[in-house]
């Protein structure tokens, strides 16, 4: 059984959610600090509630591991690389979900759960002045290009150690079922959304 789970709460008509120890139903205060700094940033529901799915992946992981995230900072480079790269093992096998019977998740999405522990680990390194840093990550410059042409220089953080994706394997919905669909709608509103969701390529919760 996890040791760590998702929870969540609803408090005048705002979902909150939150990571919580199971046996002794306390909140875990680190990582829900995160998902409520996520909530202020104005993300979507959806997207908080992958979120936190990730961090209680990674939490379930340590704890199986018998580490705690505060040794993680403290690992030499080649030994925070085997520690991620066993995490994406990890993932890739199943073993987050606790049934080996079910279908394996792709490689995008573990490098996406990832990712996110990796975006929870910089919140968690900002919380005090010495401003810590994982070793694996590398910076990264990227220029882009906005509407106008303006020049604008990102900086993130890579690691060089994720699964190999195989690019975007998702269906495609025809014309003809779509008018389908928007005949079926019971009002206005579904239809726009529809519209939207076909022209875009939105998620719902962004939409």
């Amino acid at each position: 059984m996890a040791r760590y789970i998702v929870d969540s709460q609803i408090d005048n008509h705002e979902k909150y959610y939150f990571i919580r120890e199971q046996e002794s139903q306390d909140i875990v205060l680190l990582p829900s600090k995160y998902l409520m700094h996520k909530k202020r940033s104005k993300l979507s529901p959806n997207t908080i509630r992958r979120s936190a799915g990730a961090i209680s992946y990674y939490l379930n992981y340590i704890d199986e591991t018998g580490i705690q995230l505060d040794d993680v900072w403290e690992m030499p480079y080649d030994k925070q690389q085997e520690h991620f790269t066993d995490y994406l093992i990890w993932l890739q096998a199943g073993l987050h979900s606790g049934d080996s019977y079910k279908k394996k998740p792709y490689n995008e999405t573990c490098n996406a759960y990832l990712k996110e522990v990796f975006r929870f680990y910089r919140f968690s390194g900002q919380q005090d002045e010495s401003t810590k840093q994982l070793k694996v990550l590398s910076d990264m410059r990227i220029i882009v290009h906005n509407s106008v042409g303006v020049k604008r220089t990102l900086y993130r953080n890579t690691f060089h150690g994720y699964l190999q994706e195989k690019g975007h394997i998702g269906k495609t919905i025809e014309q003809d079922k779509i008018v389908i669909l928007l005949k079926a709608c019971a009002n206005c509103r579904d239809q726009i959304l529809l519209l939207l969701l076909a022209e875009t390529g939105f998620r719902i919760g962004e939409l």
